[in-house]
């Protein structure tokens, strides 16, 4: 179990963004910005939602929460069975993945490409991420077989109040994001790797998060991409 002492705190101060970011952790040094990141679960999680859980934090821009996807919970659902309704699709054997216990029904797809739909947001160089069903559905039938694709179901999300506080607490680690970790093949074994290269690094961030740099002023203004249901 990761000590109080010892554990890399996730979470950075929200300013402008409100995504948080771990910076060169060989410094030890922190900086907020509109960039994915990792949040790693330390042993201290005990929320079977969360429990050994990678979450990929997205940069949303100004919101009043704090929204990530879970990577490393593939379910047991085939895609074929999500979109039966859809011919092209029907067949789909690849695995749907939990993203998070808020807004089950609600997908998002995580691809690369070389251009991206109308809406879609920016994760990294050629990787995009689309919320709107009728957009998902033609980007499967659109894909070829080698084309890197994960549908999510759900998301993770907090308060900036309730995340920093987990963070004071030590039940997180932050990971600067690799894309390649996404579309992982094996990714029942991500959390025991990142958490072991989250104790090599051994950075102490809690000093970057004192109160007085928190709470903030919250824009609550629109998502950068509709959250909906599927049909």
């Amino acid at each position: 179990m990761a000590s109080r002492g010892g554990a890399l705190v996730a979470l950075g101060i929200l300013l402008l963004a409100l995504i948080p970011c771990l910076g060169q952790a060989s410094q030890g040094s922190f900086t907020a910005r509109k960039e994915p990141f990792l949040l790693v679960a330390t042993d201290k999680v005990n929320d079977p939602f969360f429990h050994h859980s990678v979450v990929l934090m997205l940069p949303l821009g100004r919101l009043p929460l704090v929204v990530g996807i879970i990577i490393n919970k593939p379910t047991t659902l085939a895609l074929g069975s999500l979109f039966s309704d859809t011919p092209q699709l029907k067949d789909r054997a690849d695995k749907a993945f939990f993203g998070g216990p808020v807004g089950v029904r609600e997908p998002s797809l995580v691809y690369k490409a070389k251009q991206a739909p109308a809406g879609a947001l920016r994760l990294f160089e050629g990787v995009y991420l689309s919320a709107e069903p009728h957009v998902i559905i033609e980007l499967l039938k659109a894909a070829s077989p080698s084309q890197p694709m994960r549908l999510y179901l759900g998301r993770a999300q907090w308060a900036p109040e309730q995340l920093y506080h987990e963070a004071e607490e030590g039940s997180w680690y932050a990971l600067a994001a690799d894309p390649e970790l996404i579309f992982s093949a094996a990714p029942e074994g991500l959390w025991q790797s990142l958490v072991a290269q989250a104790q090599r690094e051994q950075v102490n961030l809690r000093q970057e998060l004192k109160p007085r740099a928190y709470p903030i002023s919250l824009d609550t203004g629109p998502l950068n991409f509709p959250l909906v249901a599927l049909p």
